[in-house]
């Protein structure tokens, strides 16, 4: 609603303004649009538009919400919230943070856009370097991450992960440049392992490759199957004989029935044998 000014004139006393129940009919006319506008009540003061339907609410404790017919809508600025430094909550009506939204029962809370190829959201505490230097975004419809003002981790329209690349060829490619360490695994116990699974694996934790102590172990159904110790090669062994160096230490093991194309190499009963591909068992050394 546009507000009349009163006519005064061009000079003083010229007769050329409003007459005197003019003026306060204006002025009446302002003061009930400013009344109808801004309503104060008991602790809160509420701005409104012309419709005296959509405005803003001022509370005594410095909050401040947007309302819709007297309802809160959409935002409130909740001033007490922060340790009193205050915080912005959208669909809900106390913020725990400096900014709270709550979606409702949409899954969609938030929506960051550029008008680039690029969008980023960045984070800074008091040691960032720069307000660009760590964050999160897209390029295209790529998810991407930046540290140190690089970018580190790339999750491509495939769901692959690209780590220290932005174009991944596998479900998780990393890339370590001239490092030759590219990737550690670690837990806090004597093991720590790696397994693998596909659509006919028992289990997650049947076939896998990792360490025990310094030694790497590989796995197959559930079992140890090799160690490699020091310089020495155990199969079916989890200790290598004393003092041993650069060997190939074997365990006793069940003598096959079948053959193969090729030959089976065992130890029985502390023999050494070797089953060639027609059936015939030679021992190569006793026990």
């Amino acid at each position: 609603m546009a507000l009349s000014l009163i006519g005064v004139g061009t000079t003083a006393n010229d007769g050329t303004g409003d007459p005197l129940r003019t003026a306060f009919q204006t002025v009446n006319t302002a003061l009930t649009a400013v009344n109808n506008a801004v309503v104060v009540g008991t602790g809160t003061t509420t701005f409104k538009d012309d419709s005296g339907t959509y405005g803003v609410a001022v509370a005594s404790n410095g909050d401040v919400s947007f309302t819709n017919g007297g309802a809160t809508l959409g935002a409130i600025w909740d001033a007490s919230t922060n340790s009193n430094a205050g915080g912005l909550a959208v669909g809900v009506s106390e913020a725990t943070r400096s900014l709270h939204i709550n979606s409702g029962s949409s899954a969609n809370v938030a929506l960051f856009t550029s008008a680039t190829t690029a969008a980023f959201v960045y984070l800074q505490d008091s040691t960032t370097t720069t307000t660009t230097t760590t964050g999160f975004g897209v390029i295209g419809n790529e998810f991407a991450i930046r540290a140190a003002g690089a970018e580190v981790v790339r999750v491509d329209v495939n769901g692959r992960v690209g780590i220290g690349t932005d174009l991944p060829d596998r479900t998780l490619h990393v890339w370590s440049g001239s490092n030759d360490n590219v990737a550690l695994f670690e837990s806090s116990d004597a093991n720590a392992f790696v397994y693998l699974q596909d659509n006919t694996t028992t289990n997650n934790v049947t076939v896998g490759i990792g360490c025990i102590g310094d030694e790497f172990v590989l796995r197959a159904s559930g079992n140890e199957i090799v160690r490699l110790s020091g310089t020495n090669v155990l199969l079916g062994v989890a200790a290598a004989g004393a003092s041993a160096g650069k060997t190939i230490q074997i365990g006793n093991g069940t003598a096959p029935t079948g053959n193969i194309t090729g030959g089976q190499l065992y130890v029985e009963s502390g023999a050494l044998k070797y089953r060639g591909s027609s059936g015939t068992v030679t021992t190569l050394g006793v026990a």
